[in-house]
């Protein structure tokens, strides 16, 4: 950045000392059960966490555009206006994903989600843990108030002691238990009155017969002609991202090459395919076909190179994991980047329940939903009197 726009170094430091502030705490920090004078030590220690407080405070009173207005440098400008699809938002957003892929705590696994998700399945298992798959749930059957089992496809019943949903919020609440277990904070939430439901992505990819290494892994440009999308959303930029890095995902020689898009208007192609299922494919076969156009321009030859397309809609993010409205990651962020939502533990009203997943904090992601895990888990042990352990014994 200082090579591109000397003129700005004082304001290009700030940012950059901005990141480097949040890599001096560990976040979350862990808080587990320690003997009294360990623990009152951790307690000491802890009080460094009202400077993270101060740095927090200061990094959500300043947005993206608000930042790009203090560069001198026209390309930098546009580059800060635009990291978000030319949508404001907090730097603190964009500041922590950097300060983690920074000090390589975060990052691309190589295999891709299924080969993370398949660690994860393999610990559960090892710990005794049963996985039923194509096994959908219809409802959560309750009694008195008390959650006694689990009804699922084929109208067929699992007893149980508890119920824990990692499922999706709105699925889980309204429909899972018929919105019997509310108060007027979960209704503002259905309302989206207290938070926005996260963009949903259209999500276009390609299969190319050649690796395309002389390129940027991962690249975003303005393209000469607007891109339509029949949900109402305008793109005038384009990103490529080239999975020539990860060998898993193609033949030698070959590659992947995905564009993503957000949009808020996801209901738009969950209702089109439910009501349309033509319409639905001609208004998909259009958007690849205008895309790949767009593409010869930047990488000339590309259009011959594809031997096959995926086009993932936010219908298909709706099918395959059921979140609401086709969501990425729950619920937006507000002003407030570190506001938490009524998305409680527990259901008022209903004992032997418990939920925590991506819903359980506005930004979402994996990151949130093993810390929500990991508290759950706390709690249901405090409740049933066992200790809480992070390891076998």
């Amino acid at each position: 950045m200082l090579d591109l726009s000397p003129e700005d170094e004082v304001v290009i430091r700030r940012f950059i000392q901005d990141i480097r502030d949040l890599q001096q705490f560990r976040v979350p920090p862990i808080m587990d059960k320690l003997p009294f004078f360990q623990s009152m030590w951790r307690g000491i220690k802890m009080m460094r966490y009202l400077k993270f407080l101060f740095i927090i405070m200061r990094q959500t009173r300043i947005s993206n555009f608000q930042l790009a207005k203090k560069f001198k440098s026209p390309f930098l400008r546009e580059v800060f206006e635009n990291i978000f699809d030319n949508d404001e938002v907090k730097m603190l957003v964009f500041n922590f994903p950097m300060a983690s892929f920074d000090q390589k705590s975060a990052g691309y696994p190589i295999g891709g989600s299924l080969k993370w998700a398949e660690r994860i399945t393999e610990k559960f298992e090892s710990l005794g843990g049963v996985v039923h798959y194509n096994t959908p749930v219809k409802r959560i059957i309750t009694e008195n108030n008390v959650v006694k089992a689990l009804e699922v496809r084929n109208n067929v019943i699992h007893d149980c002691d508890i119920v824990l949903s990692s499922a999706d919020w709105y699925r889980t609440v309204f429909e899972f238990l018929e919105g019997k277990y509310v108060d007027e904070k979960i209704i503002a939430l259905k309302e989206k009155k207290s938070f926005e439901v996260y963009f949903s992505i259209l999500l276009v990819t390609f299969g190319l017969k050649r690796d395309y290494k002389e390129y940027p892994h991962f690249n975003r440009f303005p393209i000469e002609k607007e891109l339509h999308s029949p949900c109402g959303k305008t793109w005038d930029r384009l990103e490529t991202h080239f999975y020539h890095y990860d060998p898993t995902l193609a033949p030698e020689g070959k590659t992947v090459m995905a564009c993503s898009f957000y949009t808020k208007n996801g209901q738009f192609w969950i209702d089109l395919r439910k009501n349309d299922r033509k319409k639905y494919r001609e208004v998909k076969n259009q958007f690849i076909s205008d895309l790949t156009e767009i593409l010869e321009l930047k990488y000339p030859g590309i259009k011959d190179d594809i031997e096959m397309v995926d086009f993932a809609t936010p219908a298909t993010v709706y099918r395959y994991t059921n979140n609401w409205q086709g969501s990425a990651q729950g619920w937006l962020p507000g002003d407030n980047v570190i506001a938490s939502t009524p998305v409680k533990f527990k259901l008022p009203g209903l004992q032997n329940f418990f939920y925590a997943s991506h819903w359980s904090r506005p930004g979402g992601g994996i990151p949130v939903a093993i810390n929500m895990a990991r508290d759950v888990s706390k709690i249901i042990c405090k409740e049933h009197k066992m200790p809480f352990h992070t390891k076998q014994h």
